[in-house]
């Protein structure tokens, strides 16, 4: 209730920039979707600038049409979620996931032989894969190869918690 308070009084000053700092901290999952999408609508609907600091990424990128990655407070990265994904890419960082009806260490080995591979990572039949170039295809062709099943494969990038975790490794 304190926050939506809180809430109700910065809009009654009517401001065109409206700071907040962690607004869903403490809300129950249907206060913290109204919440979003209040915020969706007073930026896009009412034209208001709204500042959002906060660690629940997931959140930020539902809500956010830029964002500015802070790393001991620098401001090491700022712009859209989609310019900062491709720019991460063009650093020769991509991350692939790769699902087979089973996986094991073996599959992991044929796949860290593989050229630009840095790191493979194993969760039940789950690969995520590491590389300084897009290996979807040879990766697919790997799989089939090895008699492994694909029934899934995909290349991330536009999720703001990885898009966080590479900057955030190139500041240190």
């Amino acid at each position: 209730m304190k926050q939506r308070l809180g809430i109700a009084d910065v809009l009654m000053k009517d401001p065109k920039v409206i700071i907040m700092d962690e607004p869903t901290l403490g809300l129950d999952p249907q206060g913290m979707e109204e919440l979003l999408d209040l915020i969706k609508d007073l930026s896009v609907k009412d034209g208001r600038t709204i500042m959002l600091s906060s660690h629940q990424l997931h959140q930020v990128q539902k809500v956010c049409d830029r964002v500015g990655i802070f790393v001991k407070g620098s401001l090491i990265a700022c712009g859209p979620i989609e310019v900062l994904g491709r720019q991460l890419e063009q650093e020769g960082h991509y991350v692939t996931e790769a699902e087979t009806t089973q996986a094991d260490e073996a599959l992991c080995e044929i796949i860290r032989q593989m050229e630009t591979v840095s790191s493979v990572s194993l969760k039940k039949n789950r690969l995520t894969v590491e590389s300084s170039a897009d290996i979807r295809a040879s990766l697919a062709r790997t799989l089939i190869q090895h008699g492994y099943d694909c029934v899934g494969l995909r290349q991330k990038g536009g999720d703001l918690d990885e898009i966080y975790r590479k900057y955030f490794e190139q500041a240190d």
